[in-house]
This record gives C-alpha cells, structure tokens and sequence, in this order.
C-alpha cells in the first residue's frame, strides 16, 4: 500500500477540522502529495467524487497553490475560475493566467479537474496541456495537473489513446488502494480483538470502518446483503461438485474483503476454492453481528452523555429564570391532566400559576 493512510492512523472523515471536511473522503496521504509533486506529465486518479476538495485542502495546507477547474465546455469560465483561485488576472489564455501565477508564487501550481469525464473531449484539456509544457519550460516553475474521476474507462481514455491530450500519463487507483486499505484494517482489528491489551483499540478502529462504510460505502454492491451477494456470484462446479469462485466475478467491495480475508488460504489455479468463500461469507455475518453491537453501545453512550449533558444545561437555565425543577413537574402534570397546554409565553404562564398557587395557599 503506497498511498492511503489506514484507519489505525487515524479516522477518514472524523475528527477534522471541521464540519465541511467530515462530510467528504478523506483519502490523501504525504506519499500521495509527494506522487503530485512528481506529475510533471499530469496525473490521473480513480478516486471517489468528491475526492478532489479534500486533496485541495491538502496541498493548501502544504503551503502550495491550487485550483480546482470544474468548467469544461467554456474557455473564458474555465480562465476566470483559474484567475480567481489563484490571485492574478485573467489573461488571454490558460497558459498566460497559470504563467502569471507561477511568476508570482515562484513554485509549481497544483490544477486539480474534478469530474474528469466531462473532460475527455474539451478544449479546455489540450490548453491545459499546453500550459503544462509552457509552464515545465525553463522559465517558470511547473505545472501539475491532475484529472479526477470515477470512472476508471474514461481515464484509460484519457490517457491511453495517441491522440489523448494527456497521451501516457500515469494512472492512479485510489478507489481500489483505499478500498484494500479499509479491508486490511478491518481484519487486523478482527484479529486485535482477542488480545486484551489491544482490544479497546481494535474496537475504536471496527467501528471508524463501519462509520466510513456507512458515509463513504465503495463498489457497486457496497450496500448488497449476503443474499444478495451469494446470487450474483457463479460457483464453478467440477466433476458434480462446487469447486472454485472466480475474483473477477465477484462485485466490490467483496471482492477486496474476500482476498484480504483470504490471505494465506490456498486456492486452485482456477481460483478461490467455494468452500473459503462459503466461510468467508459465514464468518462476515458473525463479524458485522460484532460490529453492530459495537455501534449500538457506542451510540447508547452518546444518547446517555448527551441526554446527561442537556439536563444538567436545562438545570442551569431553569436555575438562571427562577424555576424550582419540582414546581415545574408539579405544573406541567396539572396541565396534562387538563389536557391542555397553555398558549404564549411558557416562562410567562408558569409564573402566573406558580403567583396563583402562592397567593391560594397564603389565603388558606
């Protein structure tokens, strides 16, 4: 695994900095701004949408500039969006506009193109090339443009035709090595869970997976149920007997979750033997039954704490307006038993009562 942080480092998508930043993939590890420095030809990363904000965030937090491009059908939109960004004005060209802002910062720019399938046939795209060669020239101080998209066909396009803009540019998977990275930590914590010292640990990190595969589910059968899966992958049968699966008939992410679960099983040279996988997917349902469990008491936790946290700021308030807790009961069961509920100001009206109430019992 060269490029994704795994979730025992850390959670994807919790703990950020913000709200805005918990609400998209997290996938960027230093190892993949070092692959970004190094795209001198350009860059193209199968990643899930969204993607490109949070790989934006950070290279700006590395100190470089960047500019995310999502206007693909107007040379003049695409120019202004660039300018923008990047605090220069907007020249004739993409290329004089990058060549302004690579005088100014002294350093490579980062373009990052989300949604690149709206790309592949644009003018924009070969006048982002040309501001690569301009901008990798001597004079100035790199480009490095990156197209971003989920769709893997699109990007072998891209970048595997001769006539493509982009012709022999590298191609990075990010869906599948953050899908193996997922998986990985998912097992080692399975593993951990018997180990009393590591357990806590593991708990934590099984319940970060399971909170990404609600948020951020990768693979077309990320949401299948077990049903679901048996009947969509053929079991080959030889001599009478199942015998093999094959991975490449298996959907993600269970393709991933197999394999990585399946590490050091043998396996025929056809594939995977069909009894492994019949395990595999009993031992999933015992596992995700662990998990749930996990996830029911974490989420009990917090409805406690947070129902223990607003009664003790419900004390303070009834406590700063005056009110005694028991004459507020006292009050609020006379009501019901009324089987109303005043109208107006509640403070208001439960003070007129709380008078009357005392006024009664000084008559008495």
């Amino acid at each position: 695994m060269v490029i994704i942080k795994t979730l025992a480092d850390g959670d994807q998508g919790d703990g950020s900095r913000d709200a805005g930043r918990r609400a998209r993939p997290r996938p960027v590890a230093m190892k993949l701004l070092d692959r970004l420095a190094d795209a001198e030809s350009g860059l193209f990363l199968n990643a899930p949408a969204g993607t490109g904000l949070g790989i934006a965030e950070e290279v700006r937090d590395a100190g470089k500039a960047v500019a995310i491009l999502d206007q693909p059908d107007n040379m003049g939109a695409a120019i202004e969006q660039l300018a923008s960004q990047l605090g220069v004005p907007a020249g004739h060209t993409i290329s004089a506009t990058l060549e302004a802002a690579s005088a100014l910062v002294g350093e490579p720019i980062y373009v990052l193109v989300e949604q690149a399938e709206r790309f592949e046939r644009s003018a924009v795209t070969f006048a982002l090339k040309a501001a690569r060669d301009a901008l990798n020239s001597s004079a100035f101080f790199g480009l490095r443009a990156i197209f971003i998209s989920d769709n893997r066909a699109v990007l072998g396009r891209m970048t595997c035709l001769e006539s493509a803009a982009f012709f022999f540019a590298p191609v990075i998977d990010l869906i599948r090595d953050d899908l193996m990275s997922r998986e990985a930590a998912r097992r080692r914590a399975l593993w951990s869970l018997k180990d009393e010292p590591r357990r806590q640990s593991a708990e934590e990190t099984l319940l970060r997976i399971w909170r990404l595969d609600q948020r951020h589910p990768i693979g077309e059968a990320a949401g299948w149920s077990l049903e679901q899966i048996r009947g969509q992958v053929p079991i080959h049968v030889e001599n009478g007997h199942p015998h093999y699966v094959c991975l490449s008939e298996i959907p993600e992410p269970w393709a991933t979750r197999f394999m990585v679960a399946s590490r050091g099983s043998t396996r025929s040279m056809l594939g995977y033997y069909a009894d492994d996988w019949e395990h595999f997917l009993s031992l999933w349902e015992r596992e995700q039954d662990r998990v749930e469990d996990l996830a029911e008491l974490a989420i009990e936790r917090l409805v406690t704490n947070g129902s223990r946290a607003a009664q003790a700021r419900s004390q303070a308030k009834l406590a700063e307006l005056g009110i005694d807790p028991a004459d507020l009961q006292t009050w609020a069961t006379e009501m019901v038993g009324q089987g109303s509920w005043p109208e107006g100001d509640f403070v208001e009206a439960f003070r007129a009562w709380k008078l009357k109430r005392t006024s009664n019992a000084d008559g008495d």
